[in-house]
C-alpha cells in the first residue's frame, strides 16, 4: 500500500539512498523504498531527507518541526522563520530559512518604504545541533536572493542561489556558493560567470551542474544550458546546450549522470558517462514524458515517474526498451477522450502540440485553440494539469489544441530570443503563424471546422492571443485570461520593467516604435473577434484588465470583463476555474452561429 497522492505524479521526487534503497517525496508526503524489490520500509508526512551512508531520516513537518528518528525534536528559532530546505552536512543537519520583515521604515511604525526598496526578506542557512542545543546561523543569503537548494559538499554546504526581487531592477544570475563550517564562504566556480544552477554531488564529491553564461536579456528566461561537470577550479564541460537539459542527478554509484531533456513537447530522459562525455536517450517516447530520473548503479534500471499522454501515470523501471510499472499513481479510469500528439510544419521548423477530440460524434470538430503561459517550458506531453484543462474543453463539445510556439524554445534558443524581442512584430508575426499553421493543418486533414474555431489563452498565451486577433479573423470568439496588451502600462506598473526593456532594446521613450509593436492595444480598432476578458481581482485585472476592455469597447469589439475575487495570476480556488471554463464555453457556443 502507498501513502502517496495519485494526482500529484509530476509532484514526485525519487532518489536513491543508497543502491538498496530510495526515497519518494511529494508535497507533505514521503516512502522510502527497498530496491528493486520495491518493497515499502517507511512512509510518512512532511519532507524526508536520508542521511547519506547512514540509516537515520530527518523530517521537516508542515509545523516546521524538525525530527531525526523519533520523538526528540528540532525546531528552529522564531526568528529564522519557516523552514525552505534542509540536509545532511559533516554528520548533522543544516536547514535553510526565510523570513518576511514588515518592510516598515518609519520608527514611529508607520508602513511606508520606498517603492524601490529590495523586499524586506531574510533568507539564512542554519546549523541544526543533534544534541538538542539551539540552532547556530551559518549565512544570510543577498539582498535580492534566496537560498533555493543545500547539498552536502565533504562537511560544507553548497547552496543555490536564486534572484528574487523587484521586477525593474536588472535580473541577476543563479549562483552556487560553498559555505563552511564557521559561516566563511566563496563561489564555487568564480572562473564560470553567468548562471550556475540546479548542482547535483556524487558520492565521491564531484559536482555536476547547469552552466550558461546568458545576456541580460535572457537571463529572465534561462533556458539553454551546457552541463558542467568536476571539483572546485576543475571544471569541464560535459554537454553543450544542444537540448533544453532539466535538472541533474548522479546515480547512487557515481557512475553515471541522468537528466531530463526535451524532444518536441516530450520529456525524455538521458544518461551521460562522465568519463567520456558520452550521451544516449534511456528513455523517450512518441506519447509519453518522463520525471524525476533516478538510479542505482550505472548501466541499471532507471528509475522514474511515466506520464503517458492519455493513461495512467505510474513510477517504472527502464532499461533500453523493456519497462515494467513499479507503482501506479493513479486508478484506471474509461478513456473519455481521444489524445494524440499533432506535428505540422510551422513557417521555420517542425512544431507540435497535443490534440483531444470527445470519444463520441465524428470530425471535423468544432476547435478550442488552447495557447499556454510560460512560455518556456509551457507544454509538455502528459502533464496532468494540461490534461484536466484540456480535457475540460471536451466536457463542453469541444476539440482542443493546444500548438507549441516558438517563445517556449521549441525551435531553439535563436527563434525564441527573437520571439521575446518581437522581432517582426506586428504585421509579420511569425509566432502568430506557428499557431495559425497548426490551425490549418487540422483543417486541411479534415479534422478541424473552419466554421467553428475559438481561441483561448492564459499569460503568456493570452498575449499570443491578443496578437493574433489584430492580425486574423478566422475565429468566431476568443477568451483572453490574464493576458497583457499594453507593454507600456506594464512599463509604467513597474516602475521600469528591466525584462521588457532588454528585450525591446531600450525604454518606451527611447525606442517608442518597438514598445507599439508589441503592444495589441495600439491595434485595437484591427480585432474583429467577440472577446471575452477574464482576469483576477488580485491579478492583472484592476489594470490590464480594465485597460483592455475600455481600449476594446472604444473600438466597438463586442466584448466582457469577468474579475475573479480573491484571484491571482493563476486561479486557486477549484470552483471558479470551472466557472471560468464555463463561461468560456458559453461564450463560444453563443458566437458559433452568430453572424459578424
Amino acid at each position: 500500500m502507498s501513502i502517496l497522492g495519485a494526482h500529484m505524479a509530476g509532484d514526485l521526487l525519487l532518489r536513491f539512498w543508497d543502491a538498496d534503497r530510495l526515497v519518494l517525496q511529494q508535497p507533505g508526503r514521503w516512502e522510502v523504498r527497498g530496491w528493486p524489490d520495491w518493497q515499502l520500509l517507511a512512509a510518512g508526512s512532511g519532507t524526508a531527507v536520508a542521511e547519506p551512508g547512514g540509516d537515520r531520516v530527518a523530517v521537516a513537518a508542515p509545523d516546521g518541526t524538525i525530527s531525526v528518528d523519533g520523538p526528540a525534536a528540532l525546531t528552529l528559532s522564531l526568528a529564522a522563520g519557516t523552514p525552505t530546505d534542509l540536509a545532511w552536512s559533516g554528520g548533522g543537519l543544516v536547514a535553510a530559512a526565510r523570513a518576511s520583515g514588515s518592510g516598515r521604515s518609519d520608527p514611529a511604525g508607520a508602513s511606508a518604504r520606498p517603492f524601490d526598496a529590495a523586499p524586506a526578506e531574510r533568507s539564512s542557512l542554519w546549523r541544526l545541533p543533534l544534541d538538542g542545543t539551539p540552532p547556530t546561523w551559518l549565512y544570510d543569503a543577498p539582498p535580492g536572493s534566496r537560498i533555493w537548494a543545500l547539498h552536502d559538499l565533504a562537511g560544507e554546504v553548497l547552496v543555490e542561489h536564486y534572484p528574487h526581487g523587484k521586477p525593474q531592477r536588472p535580473p541577476t544570475p543563479p549562483r552556487l556558493v560553498v559555505v563552511a563550517g564557521d559561516g566563511y564562504t566563496h563561489d564555487l566556480a568564480p572562473e564560470l560567470p553567468g548562471a550556475c544552477c540546479d548542482a547535483t554531488v556524487g558520492p565521491d564529491g564531484r559536482v555536476a551542474f547547469l552552466y550558461g553564461d546568458f545576456p541580460r536579456s535572457e537571463l529572465m528566461f534561462p533556458t539553454w544550458f551546457d552541463l558542467v561537470e568536476g571539483t572546485q577550479g576543475h571544471w569541464r564541460r560535459l554537454l553543450p546546450a544542444e537540448l533544453r537539459w532539466g535538472r541533474p542527478s548522479w546515480a547512487a554509484d557515481g557512475g553515471c549522470l541522468l537528466l531530463t531533456a526535451r524532444q518536441g513537447i516530450r520529456l525524455g530522459i538521458v544518461a551521460v558517462d562522465p568519463a567520456s562525455g558520452r550521451w544516449e536517450w534511456c528513455a523517450l517516447e512518441a506519447a509519453a514524458s518522463y520525471w524525476s530520473p533516478a538510479m542505482a548503479a550505472a548501466g541499471g534500471e532507471v528509475v522514474a515517474v511515466r506520464q503517458p499522454l492519455d493513461g495512467q501515470p505510474a513510477i517504472v523501471a527502464v532499461r533500453g526498451r523493456h519497462r515494467r510499472v513499479l507503482q501506479p499513481l493513479d486508478a484506471p479510469e474509461a478513456a473519455r477522450h481521444r489524445w494524440r500528439v499533432h506535428g505540422w510544419q510551422g513557417p521555420d521548423g517542425a512544431l507540435e502540440g497535443v490534440l483531444v477530440t470527445p470519444t463520441t460524434g465524428g470530425a471535423p470538430w468544432p476547435l478550442v485553440v488552447d495557447l499556454h503561459g510560460g512560455p518556456q517550458g509551457g507544454l509538455v506531453a502528459g502533464d496532468p494539469d494540461h490534461r484536466n484543462h484540456l480535457g475540460a474543453w471536451c466536457e463542453h463539445g469541444f476539440a482542443a489544441f493546444a500548438p507549441d510556439f516558438r517563445a517556449s524554445g521549441i525551435l531553439g534558443r535563436d527563434a525564441m530570443l527573437a520571439a521575446l524581442r518581437g522581432d517582426g512584430l506586428p504585421d509579420h508575426d511569425r509566432e502568430a503563424q506557428d499557431v495559425l499553421g497548426g490551425v490549418e493543418s487540422l483543417v486541411a486533414g479534415g479534422l478541424a471546422d473552419p466554421r467553428r474555431l475559438f481561441l483561448f489563452g492564459h499569460s503568456y498565451g493570452a498575449y499570443l492571443l491578443n496578437r493574433i486577433l489584430t492580425v486574423d479573423h478566422r475565429f468566431r470568439a476568443a477568451v483572453c485570461w490574464e493576458g497583457l496588451a499594453d507593454l507600456h502600462l506594464l512599463d509604467a506598473l513597474q516602475g521600469g520593467s528591466a525584462a521588457q526593456r532588454a528585450w525591446r532594446g531600450g525604454s518606451p521613450l527611447e525606442v517608442p516604435e518597438r514598445w507599439a509593436a508589441a503592444s495589441p492595444v495600439t491595434r485595437a480598432d484591427r480585432v474583429r473577434t467577440p472577446l471575452l476578458l477574464v482576469y483576477g481581482q488580485e491579478g492583472m485585472g484592476p489594470t490590464h484588465g480594465v485597460a483592455w476592455f475600455t481600449a476594446l469597447r472604444d473600438h466597438g469589439v463586442p466584448c466582457e470583463l469577468v474579475l475573479y475575487d480573491g484571484e491571482g495570476h493563476l486561479f486557486s480556488r477549484p470552483e471558479n476555474k470551472a466557472d471560468m471554463l464555463a463561461r468560456a464555453a458559453a461564450w463560444f457556443h453563443r458566437h458559433q452561429t452568430s453572424p459578424r
